[in-house]
């Protein structure tokens, strides 16, 4: 299992992963998450479950306590190892539907209290509204104060009209998705359900629903993001095309400024779960390593600036002289004022891309660039 020195080891090998520092409570607390990653990142560190694992120190007892999240997992037909060959004889264990909002899951602290977090932030209005949820339901403070005592961490989506992305919901709820124990692995949601009275994402009969069948399915669904799969090796995600449609995610579009935002703004992994093993394929997999590199590469040297500015200089002359021809200078200079977390920086990174890249011409060209 992932501990926090191998999260510190990924973080300073690859731009791809990074750490964010924060207090909860008083008490010191770190969470680790990707930028733009490809697969190849994930495997090549084994950093699966990089996608908001949280350490919070416990003082008197000198230890980082660990709370894991769901593990990092693709699309069928993105990747190598989620290809219909790699998934075809893999027993389907658990189904349900893949609800569009956000990731939420809880933290004891050393003073016992219990915090809602989403996927990196403890104050986020996500994270406030969980907060609030718990308060408020009996059947739900009891049921994660049973987790988190019996080394378990159920995972939940925050859904809600004031969170939605692309599908619609009318109540603002917190559905129950996965638990999993100390080791990581999934444990049977059904139970628990009944017995607390939980929302949660709906659970299909599993024994008439085969892969194919679930293929096919996608094409005539309605209403539906997709599903979930999970089976014992782990999880695959299938979209319908009628999300992909709402979405406004197509796939002929292979000019280099439209597939560089389709990039940045997260949505090619869909993109290349609907397209076969192609000349097509192999280019946008090929533009997307490139675009998460050179974009991993500005944040942590929009980052590295900005420090070097507080702590080394503090005055704009000097620091003009020394940096005014890297390509990060104007946003450091820009929002020297501004209250600088990751999220921020990666927006106005994003920006600056889509700026430069903005026509046909300065996209390849950037693409180009070493």
């Amino acid at each position: 299992m992932m501990t926090r020195e191998k999260c510190l080891k990924i973080v300073e090998q690859t731009d791809a992963f990074y750490k964010v520092e924060t207090e909860i409570q008083g008490y010191k607390a770190e969470m680790y998450n990707y930028r733009l990653a490809g697969y190849t990142d994930f495997k090549d560190y084994n950093a699966w479950e990089l996608r908001g694992i949280c350490f919070i120190y416990n003082d008197v007892l000198d230890k980082w306590n660990k709370f894991i999240a769901l593990p990092k997992f693709f699309n069928l037909n993105q990747t190598e190892d989620y290809m219909y060959d790699d998934l075809k004889d893999n027993i389907i264990i658990r189904l349900q539907e893949k609800l569009d909002g956000s990731m939420i899951t809880f933290v004891r602290l050393p003073n016992n209290k219990i915090a809602a977090k989403s996927k990196m932030s403890f104050i986020s209005p996500q994270a406030q509204e969980a907060n609030k949820i718990l308060e408020e339901n009996v059947n739900y403070y009891q049921f994660v104060d049973y987790m988190l005592k019996t080394n378990m961490t159920p995972i939940f989506e925050l859904v809600g009209p004031h969170n939605q992305i692309v599908l619609s919901y009318n109540n603002t709820e917190l559905k129950l998705l996965q638990i999993r124990n100390c080791d990581g692995l999934f444990i049977d949601t059904s139970l628990y359900i009944e017995k607390f009275k939980l929302k949660s994402a709906i659970l299909f009969e599993k024994d008439f629903c085969d892969i194919d069948y679930l293929i096919a399915s996608k094409k005539r669904a309605s209403n539906i993001e997709g599903w979930v799969v999970t089976h014992k090796e782990g999880m695959y995600k299938i979209k319908t095309d009628w999300y992909m449609q709402m979405h406004g995610l197509v796939t002929d579009a292979l000019r280099e400024n439209l597939l560089i935002k389709t990039i940045l703004d997260g949505n090619i992994d869909d993109i290349l779960a609907q397209l076969d093993d192609s000349e097509k394929k192999t280019f946008i997999i090929e533009t997307e390593k490139k675009v998460n590199y050179k974009f991993n590469y500005l944040v942590k040297s929009f980052l590295e600036l900005r420090e070097d500015y507080f702590r080394n200089h503090n005055n704009r002359k000097s620091f003009s002289i020394k940096y005014s021809k890297y390509k990060t200078f104007g946003l450091v200079m820009k929002t020297l004022e501004l209250d600088i977390n990751e999220e921020l920086v990666e927006q106005k990174v994003k920006e600056y891309v889509l700026h430069i890249t903005r026509d046909l011409g300065k996209a390849k060209d950037w693409l180009d660039e070493n």
